[in-house]
């Protein structure tokens, strides 16, 4: 093998490395721009109902379940913020506290006709200050607006000034 033949193979040898260790880094001119995420799911993209509601000895547990109705997928990563109101339509004392119980929020991606929930749970044990809702208004995480979803009529006091504990939005409806 001459000089120059020698150089010539080391050349191609050191650009396949080069191309070899570009492409494992996701660089180079065959890379595909990664896909955008969904956006945050707006209020509107959102039925809302509750499930599971059960208690006992003053404690109330339901899953608050969402449903995107809308045209494409959308993601929720966080808590619902929630807001009670009266049979009047006005606001009522509403504290939610992160419930760490089922673990850490994730990104829940939601395509068309896909659910997430959120386990909340509250107290019914007067006379402690208690609040009687009639609605709820649900934000979801990183949305502006809220939809608005009766309360569940047979827990109709919420006390502790209207406290209630909510777990982050998970994919699928769990059982408890």
């Amino acid at each position: 093998m001459t000089r120059a033949t020698r150089r010539g193979a080391v050349r191609v040898v050191i650009v396949a490395a080069a191309a070899a260790v570009l492409a494992v880094a996701g660089v180079g001119p065959a890379t595909a721009l990664p896909a955008a995420r969904p956006a945050a799911c707006p209020a509107g993209q959102l039925h809302g109902s509750f499930t599971d509601l059960q208690g006992s000895t003053g404690h109330y547990h339901a899953v608050l379940v969402v449903r995107n109705v809308g045209a494409g997928p959308c993601t929720l990563f966080g808590y619902p913020a929630l807001q009670m109101f009266d049979a009047a339509g006005q606001p009522l004392t509403t504290s939610v506290t992160p419930d760490h119980f089922l673990g850490r929020a994730r990104r829940v991606l939601l395509r068309r006709g896909a659910r997430a929930s959120s386990a909340l749970t509250w107290v019914e044990i007067p006379p402690e200050p208690c609040v009687t809702p009639a609605h709820v208004g649900v934000t979801p995480p990183g949305a502006t607006t809220s939809l608005t979803l009766l309360w569940p009529p047979q827990h109709n006091l919420v006390c502790g000034d209207g406290a209630i504990d909510a777990t982050p939005f998970l994919r699928g409806v769990p059982r408890f």
